[in-house]
């Protein structure tokens, strides 16, 4: 892997970074509008204790996919508020590599890949973000009682 990125490598991070939050967003928006269906019990029709069981349940998933949608929701408009210019010294916006993995930092993201390489993200409260935070390329810091390096911030 390369130990620079400039700013239009960057901005694939920040799309594919996007494009995968959006992604767990709409899957997240279609489980509610599932189980919103599954909750509503025709009342025209003979209903056996059963069905007003299973609609309970499927009433109280659907408002757990409403607040995993709510977050996911609060996610994208994160990454969207994000600063993604390329710099020198690591803050949130910042993509770092540490031992051969790279991070975008100020969001909590699953794996994904960009450019075929993989990201994560790390948190703005992460025990990690406050030992990189304002280091360099080729800085090193000490986490866990183990010391690393920095070897890209962008």
């Amino acid at each position: 892997m390369s130990t620079t990125m400039d700013q239009q490598q960057k901005n694939r991070v920040r799309d594919a970074l996007l494009a995968d939050a959006r992604a767990e967003l709409q899957s997240s928006v279609e489980s509610v509008e599932g189980e919103h269906a599954a909750a509503e019990v025709v009342e025209d029709t003979s209903t056996s204790v059963d069905d007003v069981s299973h609609a309970d349940e499927a009433g109280d998933l659907a408002g757990l996919f409403e607040d995993s949608a709510s977050r996911q929701t609060e996610r994208v408009a994160q990454i969207e508020g994000i600063d993604f210019t390329v710099r020198d010294t690591v803050g949130v916006g910042s993509v770092v590599e540490i031992d051969g993995q790279r991070y975008v930092v100020g969001v909590v993201a699953t794996p994904f890949d960009a450019d075929g390489v993989s990201y994560e993200g790390i948190s703005e409260d992460s025990p990690l973000y406050q030992a990189i935070e304002g280091k360099s390329a080729g800085d090193e810091f000490t986490i866990n009682d183990t010391k690393q390096k920095l070897t890209l911030v962008a």
